[in-house]
């Protein structure tokens, strides 16, 4: 199973690739997360329309909907982004994919680099 986190997930879908869902899952949080990219591509850099957002909000809607949805445990989560000195967003991917012994999908430097000491990381291109 790959899990998938923001950076992968805009990704895929501001460049219209498909996966398989059934070897798919990210984290409840990662809706939230996505939406307000889609919210500063839109509002802050200016690199979107309204129109454009509200569709990749779809998308995004249709595009989670596929997916599994994995509930990393919070005390073993704020431990490790603890340890490792990242972001209990970023953490939270990692150890979705610890604990389901998936792969991480992820576009994040920093999330691969850490991520890579302990499961295997790949990119959307990958």
């Amino acid at each position: 199973m790959r899990v998938y986190d923001t950076s992968a997930i805009y990704d895929l879908i501001d460049n219209g690739n498909v996966i398989d869902f059934d070897d798919g899952a990210t984290i409840e949080l990662s809706k939230f997360e996505v939406g307000n990219v889609i919210r500063k591509q839109f509002a802050l850099r200016h690199k979107i329309s309204m129109d454009d957002a509200l569709v990749l909000v779809k998308a995004v809607t249709i595009f989670l909907g596929n997916l599994r949805v994995l509930e990393p445990d919070p005390s073993d989560t704020l431990k490790f982004a603890i340890k490792e000195k990242i972001t209990f967003y970023d953490a939270s991917y990692i150890v979705a994919a610890m604990q389901s012994q998936s792969i991480l999908v992820t576009e994040d430097k920093v999330q691969q680099e850490v991520a890579r000491k302990y499961l295997s990381v790949e990119g959307v291109k990958d």
